[in-house]
């Protein structure tokens, strides 16, 4: 059960985890449309993204923010909510790196992995 707990939430951060995580009612009381301008905001601050390439991905994340919004808010079970969001990360990132530089898409990547880490310190 913890390592579905974990994996769960996992997943969800890295569905881009953004200051309305801990905002009162948390990322569920959160729109898709605040989590993809809070994601987009971060990621053409640390990608340093043309205004172009910030348009693209605004438009890449709030499409996948209204994906993952079921799965956010379902009582599904651990195991099928995590197969879902995986799923949807996937087509994200793979959506993402037909936008991103090389240079950018691995940036991005190592924010993620620096994410799970992090979550992964908190969760022992």
């Amino acid at each position: 059960m913890k390592h579905v707990f974990r994996s769960a939430l996992l997943l969800w951060a890295i569905g881009w985890m953004t200051p309305l995580a801990s905002a009162d009612g948390g990322i569920k009381a959160s729109t898709p449309e605040q989590r993809a301008i809070l994601q987009t905001r971060f990621m053409k601050q640390h990608l340093r993204l043309s205004d172009a390439d910030s348009a693209k991905v605004q438009a890449i994340n709030l499409n996948y923010a209204r994906q993952m919004e079921p799965v956010l808010k379902s009582d599904g079970s651990g195991i099928a909510k995590t197969v879902q969001a995986r799923r949807i990360m996937a087509d994200k990132d793979a959506e993402l790196r037909s936008v991103l530089s090389q240079e950018q898409f691995a940036a991005y990547d190592e924010a993620k992995d620096n994410l799970k880490a992090w979550l992964e310190s908190q969760l022992r």
